[in-house]
């Protein structure tokens, strides 16, 4: 597994900067990533000095597609960072004294109509982190197979840029960033936990250059996997150098399973698509243990369904399967792979449980 791309977003809901190496800060993330969002004045609460808020408070790519056609460049060295719009205008901005916030707020208002609490104003966040959308995340991990597979199955070129990413990974199977969850890894110097996958919004229909939403991406997603979840969400657990090229490999489990102590707003983790080790059972059923020793299954009883996913150890697309046993230590289900499993056991990837009949 090696890192292949480093992603920085200086604006949220703006275009990414490609970079080669960067630092990354524990307890936060890209230096200067979602350092500067225009708030949408749709919501009543301004953002807060060094405090997380609702991505709603935003101009966000979901409502405002046309987002995308605005460019940013930064100077880190200088702190200051340049927004020009599709009409041709340019104005520079400094991040430490707001010199030029009052030309990019009015450059805005041009574009962006005025909430029912105010017109759209820049507010700058440079520490500890930046303007994202969940307070116990700091990196977004992307596996380019998953992509790929994505694209075949899609029959459609999709660019990796619209799940705004940060890290793009490579050398692992299709779909498996599922299975990393749970997991501490080491990214060149730094330490990443692994904590959730990322649901897809309506943002990964604006194509990152002009804005054009008519690829729905998120229903290719659907049609293909099953779900709306593509990448990872990371925590940065020690700060430390990377840069593209560098290997990564697993060295723990996390200190806490990764369904514990949840953000506001993070998705039921009933509907993560998650990784357990399939051992098939006498009778036709599958037993299926958690692949993360420190991440225990979930409650389920008998009669509730798993839903199984295009991916590892299978080539369905998905379907709903009975639960028939379940405890502490395993969860037997009736098996949807017969003559494909050709090990004693395997990878796959489920969704669940959820009561039966319920989506």
């Amino acid at each position: 597994m090696r890192l292949e791309h480093i992603y920085r977003h200086p604006v949220k809901g703006l275009t990414p900067e490609a970079l080669e190496r960067t630092c990354l800060q524990a307890g936060a993330g890209i230096p200067f990533d979602r350092c500067c969002g225009f708030t949408s004045g749709n919501l009543p609460d301004a953002p807060i000095a060094g405090g997380w808020v609702p991505a709603r408070t935003f101009i966000q790519l979901t409502v405002y597609p046309e987002l995308a056609r605005f460019r940013t460049r930064l100077d880190e060295e200088n702190h200051t960072f340049t927004l020009s719009a599709p009409d041709g205008q340019s104005i520079k901005v400094g991040l430490d004294d707001g010199r030029g916030s009052a030309v990019a707020n009015a450059l805005i208002a041009q574009h962006f109509a005025a909430g029912s609490h105010g017109a759209p104003a820049l507010h700058v966040q440079t520490r500890p982190r930046g303007h994202w959308d969940f307070s116990d995340s700091g990196v977004s991990i992307l596996n380019l197979a998953s992509l790929r597979a994505l694209e075949a199955a899609s029959g459609v070129r999709i660019d990796a840029r619209r799940f705004r990413a940060n890290l793009h990974i490579d050398g692992l199977e299709p779909w498996a960033e599922f299975g990393l969850m749970g997991g501490r890894y080491r990214f060149g110097q730094a330490v990443i936990d692994v904590v959730r996958p990322a649901m897809r919004c309506a943002a990964t229909a604006a194509d990152p250059d002009s804005g054009d939403t008519g690829l729905n991406v998120p229903a290719l997603l659907r049609q293909a996997t099953g779900h709306l979840f593509f990448a990872v969400y990371g925590r940065v657990v020690e700060g430390g150098k990377i840069r593209c090229g560098d290997h990564i490999e697993r060295i723990a489990d996390m200190a806490t399973p990764p369904d514990q102590d949840l953000p506001p707003r993070a998705p039921d983790p009933r509907q993560w698509p998650r990784v357990y080790s399939a051992h098939p059972d006498t009778g036709g059923t599958l037993r299926l243990t958690s692949s993360v020793g420190a991440w225990p299954l979930p409650a389920a009883a008998v009669d509730d369904e798993m839903v199984v996913h295009r991916g590892l150890g299978h080539a369905r697309v998905y379907q709903r399967i009975k639960i028939v046993e379940a405890n502490a230590d395993s969860i037997s289900i009736v098996s949807p792979l017969q003559g494909v499993l050709d090990s004693e056991s395997a990878q796959i990837i489920l969704t669940g449980p959820l009561a039966r009949g319920k989506s």
